[in-house]
């Protein structure tokens, strides 16, 4: 076994003892991979030279390539989970999972169809904030990632 197939397999089995804590999506996978890879090699030989950083990225992708061709990674499947996971609104829910880098083609849809569950998820959360100004529960409601419009038809509903 050469240096770059002892390369790749330390980053396939760094990927499944990642994979097995938690789900994660393509973009966090590759950047925690790099992370680990570049950072062990530095622990070990001090200055990394452009040859091992280009083997380890090579790695990293190969690895990943891999996982993907397994369905060991899905960010369909990581953006639905999150959805239905987290009691945000639409606005915060679109702007997490931009920052995980997953394409929006696989979660507007998913979002739109949430609509429902969003407005009961505004009534449980103003309900859990009975007696207080309406304006901070509206300021409450908003940070979560609410529309205005959302906030006041549900608060309406109630009243």
């Amino acid at each position: 076994m050469d240096a770059r197939e002892k390369l790749e397999e330390r980053v396939r089995e760094y990927g499944i003892s990642l994979l097995k804590r938690q789900d994660l999506p393509v973009k966090i996978f590759r950047e925690k991979l790099l992370k680990k890879i570049l950072g062990d090699a530095a622990r070990k030989g001090g200055a990394l030279s452009s040859e091992a950083s280009a083997a380890a990225e090579a790695a990293v992708e190969k690895v990943t390539a891999s996982f993907l061709r397994l369905g060991y990674l899905d960010d369909g499947a990581y953006a639905e989970a999150f959805i239905r996971a987290h009691g945000y609104g639409a606005k915060k829910l679109a702007w997490a999972l931009r920052q995980k880098g997953i394409d929006p083609e696989l979660w507007t849809d998913k979002i739109a169809e949430n609509k429902d569950r969003e407005l009961a998820e505004i009534k449980r959360l103003a309900a859990k904030q009975q007696g207080k100004d309406r304006q901070k529960v509206i300021a409450s409601l908003a940070r979560r990632g609410f529309s205005l419009e959302d906030i006041l038809k549900a608060l309406s509903d109630d009243e």
